[in-house]
């Protein structure tokens, strides 16, 4: 937020969770595995496809995968000393 990005344009550690809460209630079919395409970051000119599957039944979830392309825009560095 403090560099004027309110937004992650692809958060792929909660669409795991996203993706088991959409089986576990029925709002998504349980397949083999189930797969679910979770689109961000429109809003703010960055769109992100993210891809969610979900193995198992709605009872018992036995695989969550998360994965979709990327595009490097930069990188850094953190230099610890005592």
């Amino acid at each position: 937020p403090g560099l004027g990005i309110i937004e992650d344009a692809a958060t792929g550690s909660a669409n795991g969770p996203l993706g088991c809460y959409l089986v576990h209630h029925g709002l998504v079919a349980p397949g083999d595995p189930a797969q679910i395409v979770s689109e961000q970051g429109y809003e703010m000119a960055r769109p992100s496809e993210i891809v969610i599957e979900i193995g198992g039944t709605a009872a018992e979830i036995t695989s969550v995968s998360v994965g979709g392309g990327c595009v490097y825009i930069g990188s850094g560095e953190i230099v610890l000393e005592h």
